[in-house]
């Protein structure tokens, strides 16, 4: 058996990091903040170009992977979720 497990607000609050980095970032373009709370997704709430949100990603996907910390109890179910495979 194989388990796979989704990063991306499963097991990390991947929504809180974005809008902590993009916020960031936002201050190095052109520091205009939030300018669409309704935005679907956070990349929809500032006013960058796909292009700039694309660059943006691939630069720091990475480093925001490994930065990511997991929710309450994950480590409990994912250590339960192996034990149970063997």
């Amino acid at each position: 058996m194989n388990i796979g497990l989704d990063i991306d607000n499963v097991i990390t609050d991947f929504d809180k990091k974005m809008l902590v980095e993009f916020t960031k970032e936002d201050k190095n373009k052109r520091n205009n903040g939030i300018v669409n709370e309704n935005g679907d997704w956070i990349k929809h709430q500032f006013d960058w170009t796909e292009e700039e949100i694309e660059d943006f990603f691939i630069k720091n996907m990475e480093q925001f992977a490994k930065e990511l910390e997991l929710k309450k109890d994950v480590k409990y179910y994912m250590d339960k979720l192996l034990r149970r495979r063997t």
